[in-house]
C-alpha cells in the first residue's frame, strides 16, 4: 500500500568535497601537519601514526607500511577563515580545495598544485 523509502543518494559534491577537507582515515578535519600518499588521500600526520603503531589501519590502506609511504605536505589555509574552520588553498594559484578543481603534487617541489 505505501512505497518504500529509497535510501538517500550519496551527494557526489559533499563527497568530493569531504575528500579535501578530511582526513581519508578519521574523517576528521584536515589540520596540519598533513601527509598525504601517492593515491591522493590525504590524512592528518597524528591520526596516522597511532593507527601505524598500533596496528588499526584499515584494508583499504593495506599498501601503507609506514611513514615512508607518505609525503609530508605543507597546506595554505585560506586566509579568511583561519585555522578554527581550515580550509585550504594552493599555494601557487590560490584556488581553494572545494572538489571542483584538480590539484598536483610534486614530490620535488613539496608543494601542493
Amino acid at each position: 500500500m505505501y512505497a518504500e523509502k529509497k535510501p538517500d543518494k550519496i551527494d557526489l559534491h559533499e563527497q568530493r568535497l569531504s575528500k579535501w577537507l578530511n582526513c581519508s582515515l578519521s574523517n576528521e578535519p584536515l589540520k596540519p601537519p598533513c601527509v598525504i600518499d601517492r593515491l591522493g588521500n590525504m590524512f592528518n600526520k597524528e591520526t596516522l601514526v597511532e593507527a601505524l603503531i598500533g596496528k588499526k589501519l584499515p584494508k583499504e590502506f593495506g599498501y601503507i607500511k609506514g611513514l615512508k609511504d607518505m609525503i609530508n605536505i605543507q597546506l595554505e589555509v585560506v586566509p579568511s577563515e583561519g585555522l578554527g574552520n581550515a580550509r585550504f588553498q594552493c599555494p601557487v594559484s590560490g584556488l581553494e580545495f572545494n572538489g571542483k578543481y584538480k590539484f598536483f603534487f610534486f614530490k620535488e617541489l613539496w608543494d601542493m598544485f
